[in-house]
């Protein structure tokens, strides 16, 4: 429910025409979503190198998702075959934000290595990084993150 209710809202605003050059098809967008999941693997299938979920990525491809369709000619996939041509245009847009994926993954890394050095001080000192004083909601960060990489575009 939830993703049909984010899709016909971005495709098909209430009170307003819909944005796609072609017909909206809620079964075709749950079919381009499922398409989209594999990108990012799970225990049998590979992720791309950029692509990880705990980094939000499946929220960075809906976005990009929403922000691409209205520029392509049909979905994504179609009677369960892919349409390559729509596939490199929505890669070709994944890729863009590839490098800025990989900055941040690194200077995150680089974060978490200093904060596991500092570590042992914080700790003995009380509180750190694991204070609920310091935690955000991983979600509301992913999607932020997704928009700023889209916008960079």
């Amino acid at each position: 429910e939830y993703l049909i209710e984010q899709f016909t809202t971005a495709f098909c605003p209430p009170n307003q025409k819909c944005i796609l050059p072609f017909p909206f098809d809620i079964e075709r967008v749950i079919d381009d979503f499922v398409f989209m999941c594999f990108f990012v693997g799970n225990d049998f299938l590979p992720h791309l190198p950029s692509l990880n979920i705990r980094d939000g990525s499946i929220d960075q491809m809906i976005c990009l998702y929403v922000e691409i369709l209205p520029t392509l000619t049909d979905y994504l996939t179609s009677q369960g075959e892919v349409n390559l041509v729509q596939v490199e245009v929505f890669l070709d847009y994944l890729g863009r934000v590839e490098d800025e994926v990989f900055r941040r993954r690194l200077a995150r890394d680089d974060r978490f290595k200093q904060q596991r050095l500092q570590g042992r001080y914080i700790n003995q000192k009380g509180g750190g990084a694991n204070s609920s004083r310091t935690k955000r909601p991983l979600e509301d960060a992913n999607v932020l993150q997704a928009r700023k990489l889209l916008a960079a575009l």
